[in-house]
């Protein structure tokens, strides 16, 4: 989480003496994150690999990227337009398949 953002979620959740530091705090960091996550869901509509592209590069690339793909998901990673973020989606959907291999998962 960038600092604006983490101080945005920070007021959202009245943590009022909250600093940058605090984001090495796992008690901390892990609600934030999770807060966000769940932000970026709702502003893009909740599908996986959209919501992990909005929690990477912001929700606003997200649905810029998702207005170019439309409804096919494999589109929609390939014109992600930031190789990291595109990097982070392609790594994220690579260990999910691991642990779903693993231990019986299905993708969302």
């Amino acid at each position: 989480i960038i600092p604006a953002t983490a101080d945005d979620i920070a007021a959202k959740l009245n943590l009022p003496n909250f600093r940058q530091e605090d984001l090495f705090r796992p008690v901390l960091s892990i609600p934030m994150g999770a807060f966000y996550l769940d932000y970026v869901g709702r502003a893009t509509g909740g599908e996986a690999e959209v919501q992990l592209a909005g929690y990477y590069a912001g929700p606003g690339n997200a649905q810029a990227w998702l207005n170019l793909a439309g409804d096919d998901p494999d589109l929609f990673v390939e014109v992600i337009r930031l190789p990291d973020a595109k990097g982070y989606v392609q790594t994220t959907f690579e260990y999910f398949e691991m642990y779903g291999t693993l231990y019986g998962l299905t993708v969302p």
